[in-house]
């Protein structure tokens, strides 16, 4: 049987009876095809959940209604299996645990951290190894929504990242190196606004050859990195969209290096992919979109002229946030590793 909001919208005989084998993985917020993974990117939840709790029993309408609205006195209840009430985070780096209220002890990590390593980085392009700290990422992220220091104007922006070789099924996969929110000042009101994409570094392997988005023209896009800077205002429409792709064949398992540079009064951008300047076949410039005439001609590097971000908002690396520090999905995010990420002034 299935209730909403206490209301019973849908009953069913399964004819199943047998009961569920003990022990497992529980996963809220997502669906698995395999034991404890294989999550697929368009079955996550993207919402909110509060008042979570697993039953041994099944419950009346009745009772399904008296405390729909209210946990009071379910702490420790006998037949609860499993009581997450969502209170227990309040850290500003966004992670935590559940605690079961249930007395069971079955806590909940809420977001998993990056893993850290010491590796050796070798590149086909550069002969000498590098060791040095290494953060694994697993559709997980870093976030620190108190961050500080983020350049007003020019900026460089640089790492080493490693990502898992894309196939042919995976035609659809996105890589979301860093990003950061931030506020703006509205140029007609003078109040701040919020900018999801103040900067935003990501790599997708999605093909758009011959497409209606590129034109219908003769254009490879697989493995093709793209920056926004100070796009995606809240509430102030298309006209304030700056992106910049550029297609660096970015398909392997590899280590390489990502460089970004990017100017405030010229609007200038630069993306250097292991160590050699690439150029770029697709912008959108103050929401106005361009793609190069031909293979190999090229855009102008020109975006966000003038503009400027608050050095303070939410920085979270791995993950693409959609709104300020939250609306995490697992279709944009990151799997795959980074090293040495330094960010600049100028």
């Amino acid at each position: 049987q299935i209730y909403v909001n206490g209301l019973l919208v849908s009953s069913a005989r399964t004819r199943k009876t047998a009961p569920l084998k003990k022990h497992g993985v529980i996963a809220i917020g997502e669906e698995m095809d395999c034991y404890g993974a294989c999550l697929d990117k368009g079955q996550g939840f993207n919402g909110e959940m509060d008042e979570v709790r697993l039953w041994k029993v099944a419950r009346s309408q009745d009772d399904i209604l008296k405390y729909m609205r209210s946990g009071a006195g379910l702490e420790n209840h006998p037949e609860l299996a499993a009581y997450w009430k969502m209170d227990d985070p309040n850290d500003v780096s966004g992670t935590g645990v559940a605690i079961d209220s249930s007395g069971k002890g079955h806590d909940l990590p809420l977001s998993t951290r990056p893993m850290s390593s010491m590796q050796s980085i070798s590149s086909k392009k550069f002969s000498e190894k590098l060791t040095v700290g290494v953060a694994s990422f697993k559709n997980n992220y870093a976030m620190n929504q108190n961050y500080r220091g983020m350049p007003e104007k020019d900026f460089s922006i640089e790492f080493w990242a490693r990502t898992p070789a894309v196939g042919i099924d995976q035609a659809d996969v996105y890589s979301e190196f860093l990003s950061f929110a931030a506020y703006t000042e509205n140029p007609g009101t003078r109040e701040l606004v919020s900018i999801d994409e103040a900067v935003l570094i990501q790599r997708y392997t999605k093909e758009l050859h011959g497409s209606k988005e590129l034109g219908n023209k003769d254009i490879i896009t697989a493995g093709s990195i793209s920056i926004s800077i100070n796009s995606n205002r809240k509430g102030m429409g298309a006209g304030y969209e700056n992106w910049i792709d550029y297609n660096v064949g970015w398909l392997d398992a590899g280590w390489h290096h990502v460089s970004v540079t990017w100017a405030a009064t010229t609007g200038r951008v630069n993306l250097y992919f292991d160590g050699e300047k690439a150029h770029p076949f697709w912008v959108c410039k103050n929401g106005e979109v361009r793609v190069e005439d031909r293979p190999g001609a090229g855009v102008d590097e020109v975006i966000a002229t003038g503009t400027s971000r608050s050095e303070a908002g939410s920085l979270v690396l791995g993950a693409r946030q959609t709104s300020f520090g939250g609306n995490f999905s697992p279709q944009y995010s990151f799997r795959g590793d980074m090293a040495q990420l330094r960010i600049w002034n100028k």
